[in-house]
């Protein structure tokens, strides 16, 4: 007994050393990819922020789509805020951000109706520092403007365990939790939903839940993104894949906590399976077909011509100069191989989708994801209005 109490002690001293050195590894390997991409491309262009657009059907008719009193609808409004994946970091050809625009010309293609979208971000926001942005927008100089929203997509999570964890790296001091973080914008956002009228019949006990009459037959939400890893090889390499996985783990864990607390009002949208990716990677994907129907639409920008020219020539040069300098080139293969070499399983599952970067989506990328993230809303609001018998 006394032998199999030693060895137990052994045995978890040990676990223990291994599980303390894997920790300080991922750190270390999580700091040296943090500083490297801050080297290469920290100083990187990316789209305009704030952006606006709208996107139209040459053929839409307004009058197909009104309430049910005929009052013709006005276009959705999505706003899309967030870190470096709101404002379109690792893009390298569009001055405004397609994240975005993909959602909304997946909505208006499947609900055939308008939709105006915004979209605010800044690289390495976390949820405190979204807090400030929102709070700008909302107060800024075209505060008189409407600024109700049917959508708004908030991006956040990876910068909130970033500075937690490597708080040497962090641009501010994180003084709450991520789950604490997440709570204190929607409590921001949810007086910026588009509030919906639900009638009810005089002879029932059921209450009115709100009397404020809305432009939109759908109920309005605040959505939460899943984070979609799968495809960026850095959460493939041993061994700080398994402390990056966990991470990811908790921060979805958090959003969808939250918006089952708050079913009508949140939702969140499981990221995009490898199956999924692979088939859209195929063009087997429905969304692939999906995006054919797209050519009827029409996209107009907020942004000068002048400045998304400049924008876009030095989202060229950088992307040329990162594509000709032979030390960042022979870096990357050397660590692709050295990674193969210890996990040669690791997949190219998504590869076509990832940017220069190694850390954000592409074009297409963004392009995939934003229809990931459209269709999900549309699901949901559908079985909303089954639940309501509404229309759709």
């Amino acid at each position: 007994m006394n032998n199999l109490c030693s060895i137990l002690k052994t045995s978890t001293r040990r676990f223990g050393k291994v599980c303390l050195g894997l920790g300080a590894a991922s750190i270390i390997q999580g700091s040296y990819f943090i500083t490297r991409y801050r080297f290469n491309h920290g100083e990187a262009p990316h789209p305009i922020s704030p952006s606006r657009g709208i996107v139209s059907s040459n053929e839409w008719n307004a009058s197909s789509q009104s309430n049910d009193n005929g009052t013709q609808l006005p276009p959705l409004k999505i706003l899309v805020v967030g870190d470096s994946l709101a404002c379109g970091c690792g893009i390298a050809k569009s001055s405004t951000p397609i994240l975005p625009e993909s959602i909304a010309r997946h909505l208006a293609t499947q609900l055939d109706r308008p939709v105006h979208w915004s979209c605010v971000g800044a690289p390495g926001a976390s949820t405190k520092v979204i807090m400030k942005i929102l709070q700008k927008w909302f107060s800024g100089k075209e505060s008189a403007d409407d600024k109700s929203y049917d959508c708004i997509v908030v991006l956040a999570g990876m910068n909130d365990m970033k500075d937690v964890f490597l708080p040497f790296l962090a641009y501010e001091q994180v003084d709450s939790s991520f789950t604490d973080g997440l709570k204190k914008i929607f409590d921001l956002l949810k007086q910026k939903l588009r509030l919906q009228k639900f009638i009810s019949h005089r002879d029932s006990d059921e209450p009115m839940l709100n009397e404020i009459e809305s432009p939109s037959p759908r109920r309005s939400l605040m959505v939460l993104p899943a984070l979609p890893t799968h495809a960026i090889p850095l959460f493939t390499y041993p061994p700080i894949g398994l402390f990056l996985n966990t991470i990811i783990s908790y921060i979805d864990s958090a959003k969808q906590e939250l918006s089952e607390q708050h079913p009508n009002k949140i939702l969140f949208v499981e990221a995009p399976s490898p199956t999924q990716i692979e088939q859209f990677e195929k063009g087997a994907s429905k969304l692939c077909a999906d995006q054919k129907l797209e050519r009827a639409l029409v996209s107009f920008y907020d942004v000068k011509a002048d400045v998304k020219r400049r924008v876009e020539k030095l989202m060229h040069d950088h992307t040329s100069y990162f594509e000709r300098d032979p030390d960042s080139e022979a870096e990357v293969e050397c660590e692709q191989a050295w990674y193969s070499h210890l996990r040669p399983n690791i997949p190219a599952l998504g590869s076509s989708l990832v940017s220069y970067d190694s850390i954000h989506p592409n074009e297409e990328g963004y392009n995939y994801w934003g229809r990931h993230i459209a269709a999900a809303i549309i699901e949901e609001w559908n079985v909303g209005q089954k639940k309501r018998g509404g229309r759709r």
